[in-house]
Formats: structure tokens, C-alpha cells, sequence
């Protein structure tokens, strides 16, 4: 599944999909939080965080030229298979109990 050029504000969004490719989205609320949580085999190119923790408990994850503002708390929390490109990761406490997958 590909999701381009939209913008999510609600909560858990993309919630548990596999095989996503996530394509210069916006993700933006001060209420919704876990847009990408439990999802597997995902790849998100050129989209903006603005959300608190978008990628928990996923795995088999890329994400490249992507910005995770400040107010993105604990965006990676225990994934594995997580790759990162390119990308710009402001927030606080960004990772805990992550696996690479080098």
C-alpha cells in the first residue's frame, strides 16, 4: 500500500499495516499521537512528524530525508529493523530498546 502527499491528524492513523510505503506525508496534531505503531515492512520518504510517538513497536522500518520537530516525543520506541537516511530527528527521548538490524 502507498500513501502520498496526505496529511494525518488522527489517532493511530496508519495503525498496524504491513507493507506501507509513506510518501512526503504530514503528520500533525497536539491531541493524536501513534500514527505508525505496530506496522511492519514500512518506508517513509520526505514526511514531516509533528505528532508524539509515530513509530512504536514496529519493525522492518526505513526512514529517509524525514524531520521529527521537537514536539515529536519518543518516536522510536522498542522497533527493530529500523534504518535511518537523511533525516533531521529533533524530538526528546528518541530511541529506547531499537534494533538497527545491521
Amino acid at each position: 500500500m502507498k500513501v502520498q502527499k496526505q496529511k494525518y491528524q488522527e489517532e493511530r492513523s496508519l495503525f498496524g499495516l504491513n507493507n506501507l510505503i509513506v510518501e512526503e506525508c504530514l503528520f500533525q496534531s497536539e491531541i493524536g499521537e501513534s500514527p505508525l505503531k505496530e506496522c511492519n515492512d514500512v518506508e517513509v520518504i520526505n514526511s514531516t512528524f509533528d505528532i508524539r510517538y509515530p513509530l512504536w513497536h514496529s519493525n522492518q522500518v526505513r526512514v529517509d530525508h524525514c524531520t521529527f520537530s521537537v514536539n515529536t516525543r519518543a518516536p522510536f520506541w522498542y522497533n527493530k529493523n529500523i534504518n535511518f537516511y537523511n533525516s533531521k530527528i529533533d524530538s526528546p527521548k528518541a530511541l529506547r530498546e531499537v534494533n538497527t538490524g545491521l
